[in-house]
C-alpha cells in the first residue's frame, strides 16, 4: 500500500510539472497505476457477481506488472486510458472508477 501512495504522489508532481511547462518523468509500474484507476470496493457494490469476477481478474492481471518505467505526465494518461479500456469490455468503467456519488 505504501508503494501505491507514494505513486499517488508522484502522478501530482507529474501533473504539476506538466502544467508548468517542465515535462518531468518518474519510476511507476502498471501495478500501482491499477490501484489508483480501479475501485473493487465499488465494483463490488456495482457488478454482477460474473462482472465482478472478470473485473477482479484484470485487476489482479495488472497487479501482477511489478516492473517500474518512465512514466511521463502523459504516458501516465496513456497508460491508465489504455488499461481502463480493458475494464469497458467487461463493464461501465463508471460503476467503478470511484467517481460515483
Amino acid at each position: 500500500m505504501l508503494s501505491e501512495v507514494i505513486a499517488m504522489l508522484k502522478i501530482q508532481k507529474l501533473k504539476k510539472a506538466y502544467y508548468s511547462g517542465r515535462e518531468t518523468e518518474l519510476l511507476l509500474s502498471r501495478k500501482q497505476i491499477v490501484y489508483l484507476i480501479i475501485n473493487l470496493p465499488e465494483a463490488h457494490r456495482n457488478l454482477s457477481t460474473d462482472q465482478f469476477g472478470q473485473v477482479y481478474s484484470l485487476y489482479k492481471e495488472f497487479r501482477r506488472d511489478k516492473v517500474k518505467g518512465k512514466y511521463s505526465f502523459q504516458k501516465y494518461v496513456q497508460t491508465g486510458t489504455e488499461m481502463l479500456q480493458k475494464f469497458e469490455e467487461i463493464a461501465p468503467i463508471e460503476l467503478y472508477n470511484g467517481e460515483r456519488l
